[in-house]
C-alpha cells in the first residue's frame, strides 16, 4: 500500500500521459447517461428555439423564414430521435407550405408525415391538430 505522500504527488511521472481515470463502478453508464441527458436537454432547447423563431416569423407573415425555422426544428428533432417533436415540425411545415402556395402534393406530404409520426408515437394531440 502506498503512503499518503506517494499518492498525493503533484505531477504524474513523465512516462504517463495524464492522471488515470477512475474505474467506473457501473460500466460507464452513469457518465454516458449524463452526457446523453445533457444532449437531450440541448436538443429540446434548440428545437424550442427553432419553433419559437418559426412561430414568430409565421405570425409576422414571413413564411419563407418560418419554413426554414421549422425545417431546422425537424432536422434537430430527427437527429435526436424525438419523434413527437419531429411530427410537430412536419405539421408546422405543412401549415407554412400552405401559406407559401406550395404545390398541394408538398403540403399533403408534410401533413402525411406528421400523421404517420403521430400514429407511431401514439400522439393523439398531434393527430387531432393535423
Amino acid at each position: 500500500r502506498m503512503s499518503a505522500a506517494a499518492t498525493s504527488s503533484a505531477a504524474p511521472p513523465p512516462s504517463r500521459a495524464g492522471p488515470a481515470e477512475p474505474e467506473p463502478t457501473d460500466g460507464g453508464l452513469a457518465e454516458s447517461g449524463d452526457v446523453g441527458e445533457m444532449a437531450l436537454r440541448a436538443a429540446h432547447r434548440t428545437i424550442a428555439k427553432h419553433q419559437a423563431d418559426g412561430v414568430n416569423a409565421f405570425h409576422a407573415r414571413r413564411f419563407r423564414e418560418a419554413h426554414e425555422a421549422f425545417e431546422r426544428m425537424r432536422d434537430v428533432a430527427r437527429g435526436a430521435g424525438l419523434g413527437k417533436e419531429e411530427g410537430q415540425a412536419h405539421r408546422l411545415i405543412g401549415n407554412t407550405l400552405d401559406k407559401l402556395d406550395a404545390p398541394e402534393k408538398d403540403v399533403e406530404e408534410a401533413y402525411k408525415r406528421a400523421l404517420t409520426i403521430a400514429h407511431q408515437q401514439d400522439d393523439m394531440e398531434l393527430s387531432f391538430n393535423t
